[in-house]
C-alpha cells in the first residue's frame, strides 16, 4: 500500500494489535468463500511437483530470442500457407537458432 494514496486506510499505521490481525483476516470473514476458495487454488499451486516446475533451471530468453526471430522470418501479417516458405523459413531459424 506504498503507492496508495491518503484514501488508503491499510496505509494508516494500525491502532492496536487486534486492528492489525482484523486487517490480516478481513477475507475470512463474511462467510469466508472467497477465503476457501483462495485457499484450495493455492494448495494446488503450492505443491512440491507445481513449484519444481517453476523453479526450473532454464531461461525464458532463448524462447522470447526465438519467438522474435521468427516473427521477423514470417510476419503475422503475410500468408505463407500455400507456399513451402512457412517450412523454409522455420527451418532457417532453426540452423540459425542452434548454431549460436
Amino acid at each position: 500500500h506504498s503507492v496508495c494514496g491518503e484514501w488508503c486506510k491499510y496505509r494508516k499505521p494500525s491502532v492496536s494489535r487486534e486492528e492489525e490481525i482484523q486487517r490480516q483476516n478481513r477475507f475470512q470473514q463474511k462467510g469466508g468463500v472467497l477465503w476457501k476458495h483462495i485457499q484450495q487454488i493455492f494448495a494446488e499451486l503450492t505443491t512440491k511437483d507445481k513449484m519444481a516446475q517453476c523453479f526450473h533451471c532454464y531461461s525464458c530468453q532463448k524462447n522470447e530470442s526465438l519467438n522474435n526471430s521468427m516473427s521477423f522470418l514470417a510476419p503475422k501479417n503475410k500468408t505463407f500457407s500455400l507456399t513451402h516458405s512457412l517450412v523454409d523459413r522455420a527451418h532457417f531459424l532453426v540452423i540459425i537458432d542452434t548454431e549460436l
